[in-house]
C-alpha cells in the first residue's frame, strides 16, 4: 500500500507538470497568436502605404509636369509681350523721326 501512495504523489506530481506546462503551451500560443494578428494588420498597412505613396508619387511627376508646362507658357507671353513692347517703342520712334523730317524739310 506504500506504493500506491508513493505513485499517487507521483501521479499527482506529473499531473501538476503537465498542467503548467499546457498552461505556459496556452499562453504562448495566444501570444503568438496576437503577433501574427499584428504582423497581419501592419502588412495591411504598409500595403496602403505603398499605395498613397505610389499616388503621391503619381501626383508629383503630374505638378512637375503642369509646373514646366506653365513656365513655358510664362515665358512665351513674357516673349510676346517684350517683342510687342519693342514694336511699339520702334514704331513711335519711326512715326517721330517721320513727324520730325517731314515738319523739318
Amino acid at each position: 500500500m506504500s506504493y500506491g501512495t508513493v505513485r499517487g504523489n507521483r501521479s499527482t506530481k506529473s499531473d501538476d507538470a503537465v498542467t503548467r506546462v499546457q498552461a505556459d503551451v496556452d499562453t504562448t500560443k495566444a501570444v503568438m497568436t496576437k503577433n501574427l494578428q499584428k504582423i497581419a494588420e501592419r502588412e495591411n498597412r504598409l500595403i496602403n502605404l505603398q499605395g498613397q505613396t505610389s499616388d503621391i508619387e503619381t501626383e508629383a511627376n503630374n505638378f512637375t509636369a503642369t509646373t514646366r508646362k506653365i513656365k513655358r507658357q510664362q515665358q512665351r507671353r513674357s516673349r510676346m509681350m517684350c517683342v510687342a513692347v519693342s514694336t511699339a517703342v520702334l514704331f513711335t520712334f519711326v512715326l517721330i523721326a517721320a513727324i520730325v523730317i517731314y515738319f523739318v524739310l
